[in-house]
């Protein structure tokens, strides 16, 4: 009757402990997932926030340019660029709007005003 009880417990205990550990395996799980899921929240509302601030600053830079006297040839650029990318964003090419002198690179300035150099020579 002993060996009987002894062998009985033991089953039980192990498939008390298997059963725990099943638990223990499912919470860790859901722990992980949550934690997972609400730093990718976090990280998703952060990236949301920081790009409608930029947007922010950069509709108010185009109206610091653009503030200043109409005429002015800061502005009329500004406003072509506007305009350029406004058809962009319908589906219009802009390839055959070139774009105003300002727009070109410093480099490329030295290199035209080092290949005229060369010409005069």
């Amino acid at each position: 009757m002993k060996k009987k009880d002894e062998g009985s417990r033991k089953k039980r205990d192990k498939i008390r402990r298997v059963k725990a550990n099943r638990r223990r395996r499912k919470r860790r799980k859901k722990r992980k997932k949550n934690d997972f899921l609400s730093t990718l929240w976090v990280q998703t509302s952060t990236r949301y926030e920081e790009e409608k601030e930029e947007e922010e600053e950069e509709e108010e830079e185009e109206e610091e340019v653009c503030t200043s006297p109409p005429n002015t040839p800061l502005c009329s650029r500004r406003v072509q660029v506007l305009r350029i990318e406004e058809e962009g964003k319908q589906g219009v090419t802009g390839s055959h709007i070139q774009a105003p002198p300002s727009t070109l690179t410093h480099s490329t300035r030295e290199q035209n005003s080092s290949e005229k150099k060369r010409g005069e020579k």
